[in-house]
């Protein structure tokens, strides 16, 4: 075959050629490369474009394999654009403001965003012997597929380094890009722009690496699909899909479940924000949807995100919307009854102060610039009301009692000039937040599966206090250490 011929090529390019196995896909035949963890070499094959986008606001179409022309992959692909911002950041590099694109902790996206970007990356671990050659092991490896999280707004599978997971785990690791914000979730709330674009994308990740188990030594059977933040509901959604059905084993969902408020959408919100979309882009004057739509095709990228904003606390945003072909079946009352995933394991959970990072941003945007922040002019019993109102506006009636649960409460005149009692504070509303937009959704979600499911739930919790050399935002920012914040976990 003319892919052997490249190889022979290639061998007088790249170091230790033996060891790099060409990936005879349904998309192409990929070159990767090799690298050392301990004692296990991990094949890396990275940037495989799954899907090309032909027309912006539509679904993507799968990579078929043209010829046996060999493909690098032995780089990262372009990441997805996220919603553009002009937020600054810490010392941490992580950016905080609500509209801003979030780098992970200690990760930072440095690819330049494209809106084709639909690339996915494999980590497989070799079994070799003790000179470094390859076995040919006949047992097939599980499968673990990384959903990022990011709030679907911002993110790239491409931070998450998978060769040491899949050098320890003895497992099939794949990242990947899906579309993002307006691009991956814009919607009409009906058939005439579904939306759930980047659900789409998922779903044809998990087509690819199905189809293409076999040349990945990949074990059908044990597919395991675990995300972050969003990433966890999407995880989620995946396995309900009827597209799936049988496909998934096992899920985990790290901070995040379908139950949680900001993960969905309603079809009329969904219809609201397109309204909102179409008047800052100047194509609200259009008279038909489909001259607004088409308007927005023709927008330039940065014309068509400059005034999104995206917030946790906030309900209007793009996302996944419970209409339309994907997500029809989801539904908490129908939910409770479903048997899609009476199979399926799942393991969830949550760490110590999911909302710290939350509940930062309206101080840092009050006084960003201070050295020590101090809450001299906020109210945290205002700031409090004003999100209970933006989660939950239809329990008006439980607000107040909720700030007398969290000892929340005016600390204009005796806490300003004491960092203790400012922190002390500051936690309890932070704890509000933890339950609100996480906690209190993952009780409800947990009761509903063990109703409806015999197959096996674990939950954990997530304790771990980084140390004083791996600064965090609550050492940086609140002067109070070793707080547990929404993604502390992922560096390691």
């Amino acid at each position: 075959m003319f892919y052997h011929i490249i190889l022979l090529l290639l061998s007088s390019i790249f170091d230790s050629i033996s060891t790099v196995h060409l990936l005879n896909t349904t998309s192409g035949i990929y070159v990767g490369r090799t690298v050392k963890y301990r004692n296990t070499i991990v094949q890396q094959y990275l940037g495989i474009e799954y899907g090309r986008i032909s027309k912006r606001f539509e679904r993507a179409e799968p990579i078929i394999r043209q010829n046996d022309s060999v493909i690098n992959a032995t780089s990262f692909g372009s990441v997805c654009k996220p919603t553009i911002s002009s937020c600054t950041t810490n010392t941490s590099g992580l950016l905080l403001t609500t509209s801003c694109a979030i780098n992970y902790g200690i990760f930072s996206i440095k690819s330049k965003p494209t809106e084709q970007c639909l690339f996915l990356n494999i980590f497989i671990p070799m079994t070799t012997d003790n000179n470094n050659n390859k076995i040919n092991n006949k047992t097939k490896k599980a499968i673990y597929i990384w959903i990022h999280g990011g709030s679907g707004q911002v993110g790239t599978g491409n931070i998450f380094d998978g060769t040491i997971f899949a050098a320890l785990g003895d497992i099939i690791v794949v990242t990947f890009n899906y579309r993002l914000n307006l691009f991956g979730f814009l919607s009409s709330g009906d058939e005439r722009l579904e939306g759930n674009l980047g659900l789409y994308d998922q779903l044809m990740v998990l087509d690819w690496i199905y189809n293409n188990s076999k040349v990945l030594g990949g074990d059908i059977q044990r597919i395991t699909i675990g995300g972050h933040s969003a990433g966890a509901p999407y995880a989620y959604y995946l396995a309900l899909s009827p597209f799936n059905r049988g496909r998934i084993r096992r899920l985990i969902l790290q901070s995040g479940c379908p139950f949680n408020i900001w993960s969905h959408i309603k079809a009329d919100q969904a219809m609201e924000k397109f309204n909102i979309v179409a008047h800052d882009n100047q194509c609200e004057m259009m008279i038909t949807f489909d001259e607004k739509l088409k308007c927005l095709r023709e927008k330039d990228y940065h014309s068509i995100v400059e005034h999104e904003h995206y917030s946790y606390t906030s309900a209007n945003h793009t996302n996944v919307v419970i209409n339309g072909n994907y997500m029809n079946r989801f539904q908490e009352e129908l939910h409770i009854n479903d048997t899609s995933l009476a199979n399926i394991d799942i393991l969830m959970g949550s760490n110590d102060d999911e909302g710290i990072y939350v509940a930062i941003v309206p101080i840092l945007i009050e006084q960003p610039d201070d050295e020590f922040i101090i809450l001299n002019n906020m109210n945290f019993t205002e700031i409090s009301l004003k999100f209970l109102a933006t989660m939950q506006p239809n329990k008006t009636c439980l607000h107040k009692q909720a700030l007398e649960l969290y000892h929340i409460h005016n600390m204009l005149d005796d806490c300003y000039q004491s960092p203790d009692c400012y922190c002390s504070a500051f936690y309890n509303y932070s704890r509000l937040i933890s339950d609100v937009l996480f906690l209190n959704d993952y009780y409800r979600f947990l009761t509903h599966r063990i109703k409806s499911s015999s197959n096996r739930t674990f939950l954990y919790q997530y304790s771990y206090r980084t140390s004083q050399e791996h600064p965090t935002l609550c050492n940086d920012y609140l002067r109070k250490h070793n707080l547990v914040g929404h993604f502390a976990e992922l560096e390691y």
